[in-house]
């Protein structure tokens, strides 16, 4: 069974959906599951702004390997559930 980390991002000043981030992270659970997926650590991370390339900023990717590196947590699946496009490429 594979492992995973679900992240939801909170991004501030979005009007992106309509529905509360506690179920949008539910729902994330739910699909992860579904797919045989442990769920090693789960939760909702505020961003002001998007950082394209890496989606979060600093401090949030410090925060995030921290929360690995306490865990011990190596070779896991990060989900970031998230309906925004970063990038406009041409297929």
């Amino acid at each position: 069974m594979n492992s995973c980390l679900l992240i939801h991002p909170n991004i501030l000043n979005s009007k992106q959906s309509r529905r509360t981030n506690d179920s949008a992270l539910i729902e994330l659970k739910s699909l992860a599951g579904a797919i045989n997926l442990k769920i090693y650590w789960a939760s909702i991370i505020r961003v002001s702004s998007i950082k394209p390339g890496t989606f979060f900023g600093k401090g949030k990717i410090d925060e995030i390997k921290q929360t690995l590196k306490e865990r011990e947590l190596k070779n896991k699946i990060i989900i970031i559930n998230t309906n925004i496009l970063l990038f406009n490429k041409e297929i």
